[in-house]
Parts: C-alpha cells; structure tokens; sequence
C-alpha cells in the first residue's frame, strides 16, 4: 500500500467523496476508508521514531541519531492525527448535506436552506426577473394515483405556474428554477421551481424529486392554498397529452422560427445568451472515464455580459443509470469562473454581439464490473453577474441549461432543455424585443485549423508524432495573430491542455514541452508573449503518452488549452482580463515510419530516402 506523508487539504477529500457519484452513505463510508488508508499508516511510523528514539538516546553513544529521530517521529504522529482529523471532519460535513439533501421535500433544514436562497437572490436584485418552465417539465401534472381527467392538477407552461381544482384556479409568474438549492455542494439530480421566489414563495414543485427521475412532487406553504389545492406531498405524473408542447399557442415548427438556435444543433436560447454544445468526448484516465465538451456562448443583449458556472451543478448521467460529476482541480472549467456560496470569478466576460467558448471535464469513477452507457443526459448552470459602478460586481439571475440524449462525436442534433425559441429574445435595459443578432465575422476567413477567440486567432501548423523512450509524443506549433487595433499580451494557463485521440486515450504534457510563451499561474503571470496589432507570434506544445504493452495508437486527436489576456498596470503588476479556451477537433499527423521519422512526399520513409542516396555514391566511386 503506498503511504502519503502530505497534509491532508480538505478539498482533497471533497473531491475523492465527490468521486463515488453516490449518496448511498455505506459508499461514502467506504470511499472515505479507501483514502484515510493511506495516511494511517504515518501514525505507527511516528510512535516507531518515537520508540526508537528514546532507546538509542538511552543508550547515550548513540543519542546523536535518538534525538532526531524521536523528533522525527513526534512529527509523523501529530501529522497523522491531523490529516485523520480532516478526512473525518471532512466526511462527516460531506454525508451531513447529503443526508439533508436527501430528506423529505418538506423538511425544516430544506426549508430553511430555501428561505436562505430566497434571500440572497432578492438582496441581489434579481426582483422582476422569470426562468422559463424546462421544456421536458411543461404541461399538465395530476395525481400519479388517478388518470389525467383529475380536477386537480398543476400546470407549468412558459413563465407561468397554476394550481387548478375544477373550476378554482390560482397562476403564479416570476418563476425561479434552480439546481444550487439544496447547497453548492449537492450533486444529485433534483432541482426546484419557485413561483414568486422573491416574494411570498406560496409552494415549491420538486422535480426528480427524491432522486427518482421523472417524480415530480409540490409543497405548499401558503395554508389557504394548501386547503383548495391539496397536492401537498402527492407524487404528480404528467398527462402524455401535454408532454410535448412547446408553449403556449406554440407549435414545435413555430417555436424555431425567428430563435438565434434556429437549425443549429445543441443549442438552447435564453433571453440574454444562446448556448451551443458541441466537441462531447469521451476517455479514459486511469480508472476514471471521462467527458469533456465545449459550450459556446452568444451574448444577444446590447450591454456586456459577465457569466458564472453555478458550483455543484455540473452533472451527466448515461442511459446505464452512472453519473458523471466536475472533475476536481483546475483543469475541469475552463474559460469560465465559479460561482459558490461565498464568491465568485467575474472573468468570462462578453460583449454585445460576442461569443466564447468554455470547455467542461465530468467524471466518473469505473466500478468493477461496470456497464457504462451510450447516451448522456447533460445538467449544469450558470449564473449572471451584475456589473456595478466602482468595478464591483453582484451576483444575478441563474439560468438552467440542459441537453437530453447526446451522443458522442455525433454531429446528428441531439434535443435541449430550453424555453420556446419564438418567445422575443429581451434586453435588461430596455425590455424592448431584440432582434437576433447578425452573424460574428469569421476572423479566420475560413483557414484550416484555425479557431477565432474574438481578439485573435489561433492556427496550428504542422504537426508531427514520434516515439521514443517509452512514449509517444505529438508536437503541434501554434500561430498566433492578434487582429484588434490595441496591443495585446497573452499567457499559457498552467494546467489546462490536454489532448485525446480517436482510441479514447488521453495524453499529457509538462512545462518543459511549451515553447515559445510566458506561463499563467495562481501566484504569478508572465506577460513576454505580446502581440502588436496585426502581429503574428507562435509558440511549440507538446502532448506525451506512455506506450504499453497492448497499447492502441489513435490517427487523430482532439486539444485544447487556455490562454489568458494580460494587461499590465503602471505598477508593473500583471493583471488577468480574460481566458479563452481554445480547442482544436479532428487533427491528423504526418504518418511516421516505424522509428518515427516522417515520411517523405514521394512516400518513402526518411531512412529508404537516405539509403538510396548513400547507394548512389558508391556508385559514383565505382
């Protein structure tokens, strides 16, 4: 068993929790176990130094070597205890909000943690504003126990709620749909629907409540509706009449006409932004498969447009039943901020009219014996940001985003959960209907290999694979042009490349293989790669993989990697204005020959080419 000697980071054990996808507190337990497993070992190392020490110290010819040693062990033991300490404090906050999360719809510590959203999302300003009802949540929910004839049913349509019994009737607007809920750090798959969540919050309708997809259940607090209406508590089906309906009046050909989605796969329209999935990998790391994806931006309002990825509601789960959850450290968003319970990172930022790419990574731990699927469903969210005099930001309105069935490396279009596309796409600052926007022009004027992050351009040039030294190593060059009318600094975020081949295998890099470019690190940015306008600069990455035995070699392969733009203050201070996550799909090398060496264009290999030459000069000397 290998033995950790490192202080144990909370995080840490978050992520390996985290890991399991699994509520099931016997899972937890076990998980925890596995992970404390290596730190235990510390405290016997300790009392040994401790032992030790003391009988060579008693014996005094050695106490030069006892004295340090039972330092050395003291050290170990409180180590130990401490990192112990953390993994148990860590796993016991950890079940503690999944226990609460998994309880009754209508508990107090649920209740409590609503009242305390409601309250941060009206002292955030966000009065006035309505999330659509999800598209696979409109129409008419009964009873699951009666037949949808029932006088008593709830119906969810566009930006409204009613409560219907017979002839009594009650609609609520202002709706608020939201995944963080249950707490930023729950991951399962419920999420709520509030009407009037900034006022009087009259009932909540709970879907896949209790962790059952597809069960929708309601609880009403307001006493007087809870009398006319008493869905309280009752599990709802929806009517199959209703299920497909794409609004109010609105049929499915209607509802794309006129939406900046129109003919475009994957992508939902919200009133400020359009969101297109595209680029759905799967691979494999270790024991953990992995999925990764990139969600383009639109910002279809007049004014700038800051977004955050909501913290805890990153979640995929296959046809098999096994989810996929973010993957933990720095490299599973990127392009964009988090937004948690106490801060959030304004640094994905668009202006009118402008697009951005994000780029996600969703994880799931292979158990033994696993099934996995081969089609995912796709939840996550992302929350606006106010900008405020004085460059100071607030948190706004948070938007649900899902896509149902997709596939990956399917370009077929798979559906997405997303308000009718013929409501009037809105501005913040006016309320007055928008048109949609014209199309971005195309910085790349239809360059291969080349992807256009708005203030510059990005093309690979060649690229070459070898093998050497029990690895395969694929080395790209990346040309880089600024095409703005200002000067511009960019740096190569540490930890964010990664690159996939067609065999679902993953590859890796290290400093040492990017050439060319300053680094972006948590604690440090270096600002050499500066771009007068017009200008081109390029910069070496390299990608590495182990070769063994039984190993596959892919033809082609997927990377990607983050930029930043820099800006440097008077102070001489190094300051991040923006990431932009760039991506390149379906890139192919020059075929090498068995050691490595290109081919040449006539289709001979370097060494035949070489040969032959040396053969033509002993005939010469003949």
């Amino acid at each position: 068993m290998e033995v950790r000697f490192n202080l144990v980071a909370p995080e840490a054990v978050l992520g390996a929790l985290k890991a399991t996808g699994s509520t099931d507190r016997d899972v937890l337990y076990a998980a925890k176990e596995e992970f404390a497993a290596r730190y235990r070992p510390l405290r016997w190392f300790g009392i040994w130094g401790l032992v030790s020490g003391a009988l060579m110290t008693a014996l005094v010819l050695t106490a030069f070597l006892g004295i340090p040693l039972m330092i050395l062990g003291w050290w170990w033991l409180r180590r130990a205890r401490r990192n112990l300490a953390t993994i148990e404090a860590t796993y016991a906050t950890y079940s503690g909000e999944v226990a609460a999360a998994l309880a009754p719809a209508g508990v107090a510590p649920i209740r409590a943690v609503g009242v305390v959203l409601l309250a941060l999302l009206a002292h955030a300003g966000v009065a006035g504003a309505q999330d659509p009802v999800p598209d696979d949540q409109v129409g008419e929910w009964v009873p699951a126990k009666g037949g949808c004839d029932s006088p008593l049913r709830l119906i969810l349509v566009g930006n409204q709620a009613a409560l219907v019994n017979g002839k009594d009737r009650v609609s609520h607007g202002n709706l608020g749909v939201t995944h963080s809920y249950f707490g930023q750090s729950y991951q399962g798959i419920s999420y709520v629907l509030m009407p009037d969540y900034d006022k009087s919050q009259p009932y909540i309708v709970y879907f896949n409540a209790n962790e059952k997809k597809g069960q929708t259940t309601v609880d009403i607090s307001d006493a007087s509706l809870k009398k006319r209406f008493p869905l309280e508590k009752m599990v709802l089906k929806r009517c199959p009449a209703a299920s497909g309906a794409a609004g109010p009046g609105k049929s499915a050909k209607g509802a794309a006409s006129g939406s900046a989605c129109a003919g475009v796969a994957r992508c939902i329209e919200l009133t400020p932004f359009t969101a297109t999935l595209s680029d759905l990998r799967l691979s494999r790391y270790g024991n953990d498969k992995v999925l990764t994806f990139s969600v383009r931006f639109r910002n279809l309002l007049d004014r700038t447009l800051y977004l955050g990825f909501v913290q805890g509601s990153g979640l995929m789960i296959d046809d098999q039943g096994m989810r996929y959850t973010l993957a933990s450290g720095g490299a599973a968003l990127r392009g964009i901020g988090l937004v948690s319970e106490s801060s959030f990172d304004p640094k994905f930022v668009l202006q009118a009219g402008e697009s951005g790419d994000v780029r996600v990574e969703l994880v799931s731990r292979a158990q033994s014996g696993q099934v996995f699927g081969t089609s995912y469903d796709l939840d996550f969210a992302v929350r606006e940001i106010d900008a405020l005099p004085g460059n100071q930001f607030r948190l706004g309105k948070e938007h649900s985003l899902q896509y149902k069935r997709l596939v990956p490396d399917d370009g077929s279009p798979a559906t997405a959960s997303a308000p009718a596309a013929s409501t009037p796409v809105t501005t913040a600052s006016t309320g007055a209907a928008a048109p949609v926007p014209t199309p971005e022009a195309d910085a790349c004027g239809g360059t291969p290999r080349c992807f256009g992050a708005g203030p510059f351009t990005a093309t690979l040039g060649q690229i070459t694979q070898s093998r050497s030294g029990g690895y395969q190593t694929i080395q790209m060059k990346v040309k880089v042009r600024n095409v703005t009318s200002q000067p511009m600094s960019l740096g190569f975020q540490v930890g964010t490349a990664t690159a996939t081949d067609d065999a679902g295998d993953r590859y890796r890099w290290k400093t040492a293989s990017v050439k060319g470019i300053g680094f972006v690190t948590p604690s440090e940015a270096d600002p050499q790669f500066t771009l007068k306008p017009g200008q081109e600069r390029s910069f070496s990455l390299s990608y590495y993989k182990g070769i063994y035995k039984g190993t596959v070699f892919g033809t082609s392969w997927v990377a990607d990697f983050v930029l930043q733009q820099l800006e440097v203050l008077p102070s001489r201070q190094v300051r991040s204005v923006r990431e932009y996550a760039i991506s390149f799909t379906d890139l192919t090398a020059a075929t090498p020959d068995a050691g490595g060496a290109p081919a040449s264009s006539s289709g001979e290999t370097a060494g035949q080419t070489a040969g032959k030459l040396i053969d033509g000069l002993f005939k010469k000397k003949k």
